[in-house]
């Protein structure tokens, strides 16, 4: 519980023991009834011997709902049938529990038991017995950290609690989730356990990294674990609570315990079996990921502070030196005294000028998006006045507003909450209203065609977030100038509200309460306030600090409750707004965002990063903590956003994040060396290479993103997501993987020339070279240091797959016309091996692509079917666009780790290749092969194919004596050496050649001198792409 004090404990009836307070055995709340329904059970639950929560004001009678949502999720809901208590709204989750096709009841994958007495509610895998969830609080106490509370339910306080199955090979529960915060992507637990916070907030000063006491909570909030369960079997589940009241959850070994300050307990378990599975299951309740523009995926270069000119300036540099770049992020600096939301600063950001620009970036195929917040500052309005801005006439949304009533209420029912932000007061848009979603779409339509034509947004400091807390002492000086100044009656302090009867709403009728709380509430001193440390240690002291008061009135609740959902609501108003205008796919990042908010925005890591090799290794896990909590369009700003970085830094967090799903290079104007062409030319050319290679496997990761739309699945991962049942991988952080085929491997230590990588079962590639990077038997030796100078990151391709690449280019639009490469790597030497993958191609930006089916899907096939014979298969799976990028051509396909009696030297050989166009007989044609036995790949070329058309490719080789006697003893899994560049000299063919052939003196001067020639030539064309940096690394 959270009383620390015995004294206080046990004058309210409850037992101290081990540093906790817990109510007795004995007590708390007993199920009454039990009855069967269609899809579940329904109980009700009464609380013996009265009173028994710490705040004294428990529900005394509750009701129990459990439902078999589908065969893989089961829902427990518990509310007060006396009272309609808040709830979350806006999600897309079966709140009557539909099943799927059938009755899931003998089918599912779990069962449900309950205990009436102490009562607990428990669910576990049908056919494994593991615990999922299990709310019965233990009798016996005897194991340390084995105890926890029976259900709690007050009007501003509820506690619930689940056993954590912990097996003898694990010394602590695998755990996963719990966002938003700064920290490893694994929780940390121990038996004294760890506080995870949840409450939308922006930090005081850079974000803390999570400690033991909970360090701070930041922009978001995900209630939602996932667990690896019992050692080697690779089995996983998942709890989500669905509230967005403050909660904190704290974690230990054996239980974790949820503590919420409001609302009703409704809880998802998913049984998965996989921790894919687990995800999909919750990206299913909760709504799955918006599908981005292909341009999202680009490089993103932005420099807060600086004028339009100096932007100007970057851009054309980036595009001199040939660095890749698709959109320039605009940060507040364009706002009228630094914070007038949708009013240009007209000293800095002309109209002209301004448009001038983004036109200058449409014409070069690369897009323009700008920062905005949810607070519209009170200044007496120049809108109507600012023709020379492009301002429609008579525009004034702060007018509008007042109209449509759509702004946050006083806490006494006043027309709008007042709170200051940056330049003065301001307003906060009320996302909740009906109307609200009518006056955002007509602000931003107007300020799109009069002022800026963006092309995307990002949503800053909508937590809500207020810039000047007046109720803290130590502030700036222009924050102690207003609040001095403009002081507002009943906007910060506690004293101006002493309980909720003074808070009310206006209606046509009146003053009324709000209808989703019960008395006695105090939305401003509320019994417990979750995870707030005090404002010295990097938190903020209460809940009300730096934001909108806890009793402003929304049109659907208090912003007590509703506050963590705020910047989601603004994230759905925002995306239905630039669907409309834009009539295209646009990118839409939200700071703020909660369990859902990938159906409408993506996201970044760090507001306020520092540059530090730290904050690199946290980017990378805050990034796979966003993917797994279902907004995978998620990066840092590279390089750190405050601070300075130095070359190497910035050099090796480029090239860490470059296989991350966003990639942003935004830091403050002035704040030193940040983008590529800040560097010296060695510099430049190793990140011009690094972005040329990430816009290669562009075509892979939008792939991913199709299926994780459809599916729900993270973009990236973490290794024990792919390897559950590999305890080897479970505490690797800063290794990833871009998909299942893909693994990443970046250097994140200052000074380090190697970096240390694990690599689990199966076979892996260089994905480059396609070299097998060490014996797939080995056992004791998957750990290893590879060297890994400063223009080199290591990225290894995982066999069994196939990933298509293109030839790069400095835009996405331009890079869609190059021709493609697909990288197959065979899983196996022996027993048929294959690979497989697929690629989804649509125009990149239209709205609703998937969901209307206009696209298309190609799968990849190869097979080694005996040890001289390899096929290759096209399919074209689903075809609903046939556009430009499906007619792309198809240049090469590269085999890894092709092995037998017929590929046993470097050989040129011919290859069949047959095309079924479903429009008259199949056609047949030669292709080019060659192998290269030092690397065992297998190339072809010469296809005279597109990426989407359907052909069968057969490559049989002709062993020869020689080529038997020089790999026939070879073991299977043995390394390979050497190199492995497709541009070798080919070796003898097969056939035709003979050691004994006589050579004139003419033929062999001549073989010399032209040898010589073209090695001239070969090295003159090197030493021009290393002077341009377009070598590959």
């Amino acid at each position: 519980m959270v009383l620390k004090d015995p004294d206080v404990c046990e004058s309210v009836g409850c037992c101290f023991d081990d540093g906790e307070c817990f109510q007795p055995w004995s007590e708390g709340y007993e199920l009454l009834t039990l009855d069967e329904t269609s899809n579940g059970w329904s109980g009700t639950l009464a609380l013996r011997h009265g009173k028994r929560g710490p705040f004294g004001n428990d529900s005394p009678l509750l009701e129990l709902r459990v439902v078999r949502e589908t065969s893989s999720q089961v829902r427990i809901r518990i509310t007060d049938p006396a009272f309609t208590r808040y709830e979350v709204p806006d999600l897309p989750v079966r709140r009557q529990g539909h099943e799927d096709k059938g009755d899931p009841g003998n089918e599912s994958d779990y069962k449900v038991h309950f205990t009436p007495w102490p009562f607990g509610v428990a669910v576990t895998r049908r056919y494994t017995g593991e615990v999922l969830f299990n709310s019965t609080p233990p009798i016996e106490r005897e194991i340390q950290g084995s105890s926890f509370n029976g259900l709690i339910f007050e009007n501003q306080f509820l506690e619930i609690s689940t056993q954590l199955a912990v097996s003898d090979e694990d010394d602590e529960p695998i755990l996963y989730g719990l966002g938003e915060r700064l920290g490893s992507a694994r929780l940390r637990v121990d038996d004294k356990g760890d506080l995870y916070p949840m409450f939308a907030r922006a930090p005081n000063a850079s974000a803390p990294v999570h400690t033991r006491s909970g360090g701070d909570n930041l922009y978001g909030v995900h209630p939602f674990v996932l667990q690896l369960e019992n050692g080697k079997s690779g089995n996983a589940h998942g709890i989500f609570m669905l509230s967005s009241n403050a909660m904190e959850v704290l974690a230990r070994r054996t239980a974790l315990t949820y503590r919420v300050t409001g609302g009703i307990l409704d809880i998802f378990v998913f049984s998965g079996p996989k921790p894919h599975d687990v995800i999909e299951q919750y990206t299913d309740i909760v709504g799955r990921p918006a599908m981005p523009p292909y341009w999202a995926l680009g490089y993103h270069v932005g420099r807060p502070g600086a004028s339009v000119d100096k932007a100007m300036q970057v851009v054309t540099q980036l595009r001199t030196a040939g660095v890749p770049m698709d959109a320039y992020w605009q940060d507040s600096e364009y706002m009228a005294d630094n914070g007038r939301v949708l009013l240009l600063d007209q000293s800095k950001f002309l109209h002209r000028e301004t448009r001038g620009f983004i036109d200058d970036l449409h014409f070069h195929n690369q897009y323009y998006v700008c920062v905005q917040v949810p607070a519209i500052t009170l200044h007496n309005d120049e809108r109507s006045n600012h023709n020379d801005q492009g301002g429609e006439k008579g525009w004034d949304p702060i007018t509008r507003g007042e109209e449509l009533d759509v702004f946050v209420k006083g806490v006494n029912g006043e027309r709008y909450a007042q709170k200051v932000f940056r330049s003065g007061w301001a307003v906060f848009v009320d996302f909740f209203h009906p109307e609200a979603s009518q006056y955002w779409h007509e602000q931003l339509a107007k300020f799109h065609k009069y002022v800026m034509p963006f092309d995307g947004l990002w949503l800053d400091m909508n937590e809500p977030t207020s810039t000047c807390d007046c109720s803290l002492a130590a502030e700036d000086d222009i924050c102690d100038h207003i609040c001095t100044a403009h002081h507002q009656t009943g906007l910060f302090k506690d004293e101006d509200i002493t309980q909720l009867e003074e808070v009310a709403v206006l209606s046509d009728v009146g003053f009324v309460r709000t209808r989703d709380i019960n008395f006695p509430f105090d939305p401003y001193r509320q019994p417990y306030a979750p995870g707030q440390n005090e404002p010295g240690s990097g938190g903020h002291g209460n809940l009300n600090s730096a934001t909108l008061p806890m009793a402003a009135l929304h049109h659907a609740s208090l912003h007590y409750n509703l506050h963590s959902l705020y910047g989601h609501a603004q994230a759905r108003a925002t995306f239905d707004a630039l669907n409309s205008i834009i009539r295209k796919r646009s990118v839409l990042l939200s700071r703020s965002t909660f369990s859902g908010s990938g159906r409408y925005v993506g996201h970044w890591v760090g507001d306020d990063t520092k540059a530090s090799w730290e904050q690199l290794r946290l980017s990378i896990s805050g990034t796979l903590q966003m993917n797994l909590l279902g907004i995978p369009l998620t990066g840092p700003n590279v390089c750190g956003s405050n601070g300075q970085s130095s070359t190497e830094l910035c050099v090796r967090w480029h090239q860490a994040a470059s296989f991350l799903p966003l990639l942003r290079n935004h830091a403050k104007s002035g704040e030193g060396k940040q983008t590529p062409v800040d560097f010296d030319a060695d510099a430049l050319n190793i990140l011009r290479s690094t972005l040329l290679r990430r816009y290669r496997y562009l075509p892979y990761m939008y792939t991913l993103f199709f299926e994780a739309h459809n599916s729900g699945g993270p973009v990236v991962r973490p290794l024990s997501f792919e390897f559950p049942g590999d305890k080897n991988v479970r505490d690797i952080e800063h290794q990833y993987l871009l998909g299942p085929a893909l693994m990443i491997s970046p250097v994140v230590h200052q000074g380090a020339i190697s970096a240390e990588v694990y690599f689990p079962e199966g076979h892996w590639y260089d994905a480059h070279s396609g070299k097998l990077v060490l014996d797939p038997g080995a056992i004791n030796s998957r750990r290893v240091s590879l060297l890994t100078p400063l223009p080199k990151l290591q990225v290894h391709l995982r066999g069994g797959y196939i990933v298509p690449t293109q030839q790069s280019v400095t835009t996405t639009t331009l890079s869609r016309r190059g021709s493609f490469t697909l990288l197959a790597a065979l899983d196996s030497f022996e027993d048929n091996p294959s690979a497989f993958g697929e690629i989804y191609v649509d125009d990149g930006n239209s709205l609703s692509a998937v969901e209307d089916h206009r696209y298309s899907l190609v799968r990849f096939g190869v097979f080694q079917n005996s040890s001289d014979t390899i096929e290759f298969k096209n399919s074209v799976m689903f075809q609903g666009y046939t556009g430009p990028e499906m007619q792309a051509d198809l240049s090469e396909i590269r085999v890894y780790g092709v092995r037998g009696d017929g590929f046993s030297a470097n050989l040129s050989m011919k290859a069949t290749l047959v095309t079924s166009s479903g429009e008259g007989p199949p056609q047949k044609h030669s292709i080019k092969a060659d192998y290269f036995a030092q690397s065992d790949m297998l190339v072809l070329s010469r296809l005279d194919m597109t990426i989407g058309q359907e052909f069968h490719a057969t490559v049989v080789a002709q062993p020869t004596e020689a080529g038997k006697k020089k790999r026939g003893g070879k073991p299977v899994g043995a390394n390979t050496s050497g190199k492995s560049d497709v541009g070798e000299n080919e070796g003898k063919r097969a056939k035709g050649m003979s050691t004994k052939k006589k050579f004139s003196i003419t033929a062999i001067v001549g073989i010399v001198v032209g040898c010589v020639f073209l090695a001239t030539i070969i090295l003159a064309f090197l030493l021009r792409r290393r002077h341009q940096g377009y070598e590959e690394i």
